[in-house]
């Protein structure tokens, strides 16, 4: 499957294929109002979910937005896998502090998603394996 001229072009830019360890990117994300948002691959990580054990990208999304007196951060963790052609595994937290920095207010939510089932396509007879002399 191949990303569409609308996906590619979309302000959001979860993705940025290809991917590679230590590339980064800009893009938006609307709350109420247009954030900037920062996307870096920071590293490969075996995850392991109900569905299997898959060789992913880590890739960190964060954004910040000022709310009154607060400043509120957010952070997603997407594990890109090559093999599923999907997000096997997603991590999101929110955290508040005031604008002096107070961790008082500290973690204000998070939540995780696993991929439950997963099967692979078989492969296809018209696919000829050719192997190297």
């Amino acid at each position: 499957m191949l990303p569409t001229s609308t996906l590619l072009e979309s302000k959001q830019q979860y993705f940025n294929f290809p991917l590679w360890v230590g590339k980064d990117w800009k893009g938006w994300t609307f709350l109420g109002r247009w954030q900037d948002s920062h996307q870096t691959v920071t590293g490969m990580e075996t995850v392991t979910t109900p569905a299997g054990t898959f060789e992913t990208y880590r890739i960190e999304r964060r954004f910040v937005m000022f709310v009154d007196i607060r400043n509120l951060y957010d952070t997603e963790i997407y594990y890109y896998s090559s093999q599923t052609r999907s997000v096997v595994k997603y991590e999101y937290k929110r955290e508040m502090k005031d604008l002096v920095g107070d961790v008082a207010y500290g973690l204000q939510e998070s939540a995780s998603v696993e991929l439950l089932s997963y099967k692979p396509e078989p492969e296809s007879s018209t696919v000829k394996k050719v192997s190297a002399y």
